[in-house]
């Protein structure tokens, strides 16, 4: 029996695998017919793969689903002038919140919409990524990232008009934002200085730039009183060797945090480090082949390919990534049986 300390919601997140992939099929069937139902993109793009929601009856059928590139929807929202691509589903009348894409951007900006219910199923994630690496009650967080990133308002109640609780709210914890441009470094070392955040979520470069920072001012990064290190990263993950050298360098424990905002995508692994952890009653993960979109046998490595089982607005189903990986499915040593992604070179 694991120790449930670690664990937001045990129940689910030890789920054994039979029930837990029967719900993910369930999720997965209704998200099919929702966006077949409400996404002009996705409605035409099953129409010329000539299938239907009902022909996936299981996950093996998703090969019949080609996969969508981020470069596809690009260019869907340059021909059709619309900034959504399509993609866009709004069947209720409620407020939306539109997240500005990375600038400059790379091509075709494409932009992350949320509604309500969006925003609740990214804090139930965040919360359960906290807990598991052992953010605790009452700790002091320190966020280093843009402030128009999405993950602001759900971490903290001051970004937070739009959920009923932030991940700050439901663990009580202090949450302190700076900027990851450099520019931000002294503010960043200044806070933590004067706070001592227990963890840190940051880019490997804005991490550099406050230990720059700290040797210009001679103060001992150590003495900042980091204990865990999450390296968050969009695209590419910090090499072992890096984050051997973090870990041994600021005398603080490092994670890996995986972050595709168009997705509304985050992976994060456990102290066990064994891969990053999905949350498999939210979203789908394979490696696909990148000539063919096909489904790679567990073990193999290709393309991280997500599908977003929860999200209303702009759902993406089988949205191929350029990141490199493989899949395991086999229980975790700490318990959980959701499956965990595998990048080269973590």
């Amino acid at each position: 029996m694991k120790n449930n300390t670690n664990f937001y919601n045990p129940l689910m997140e030890m789920m054994p695998r039979k029930e837990l992939e029967k719900l993910q099929l369930n999720n997965l069937k209704r998200q099919l017919q929702y966006v077949y139902q409400n996404s002009e993109f996705y409605h035409q793009k099953f129409n010329q793969a000539k299938i239907k929601p009902q022909d996936i009856k299981a996950q093996n059928d998703l090969d019949k689903i080609p996969v969508t590139t981020r470069e596809e929807i690009q260019q869907k929202i340059k021909e059709t002038k619309d900034p959504h691509g399509g993609r866009l589903c709004q069947t209720r009348n409620e407020p939306l919140i539109a997240f500005s894409p990375e600038f400059p951007p790379e091509g075709e900006p494409i932009y992350l919409v949320i509604n309500y219910k969006d925003a609740q199923f990214a804090v139930e994630t965040l919360t359960r990524q906290l807990v598991m690496i052992g953010v605790n009650k009452n700790d002091r967080i320190l966020h280093m990232s843009w402030s128009w990133n999405p993950i602001n308002s759900f971490l903290s109640p001051v970004y937070n008009n739009y959920t009923n609780q932030s991940v700050g709210d439901i663990l009580n914890c202090t949450i302190l934002h700076t900027e990851e441009v450099g520019p931000d470094a002294p503010r960043a070392l200044f806070t933590s200085k004067f706070f001592k955040p227990s963890t840190v979520i940051a880019p490997h470069l804005a991490l550099l730039g406050v230990k720059m920072e700290a040797e210009k001012q001679k103060i001992p990064i150590t003495s900042l009183g980091y204990k865990i290190i999450v390296f968050r990263d969009r695209k590419t993950l910090p090499k072992a060797e890096d984050k051997k050298t973090a870990q041994k360098e600021w005398e603080a424990r490092t994670q890996s945090m995986l972050d595709i905002q168009d997705n509304l995508f985050y992976a994060m692994d456990c102290p066990q480090h064994k891969g990053l952890h999905v949350w498999e009653d939210m979203y789908l993960v394979e490696a696909t082949d990148p000539q063919t979109g096909k489904t790679l046998p567990l073990g193999n490595t290709g393309k991280l390919t997500i599908t977003n089982l929860f999200a209303e607005a702009v759902p993406l189903i089988r949205y191929q990534t350029t990141i490199d990986c493989k899949i395991e499915t086999e229980t975790c040593p700490c318990g959980r049986t959701h499956a965990r992604i595998i990048p080269t070179d973590y």
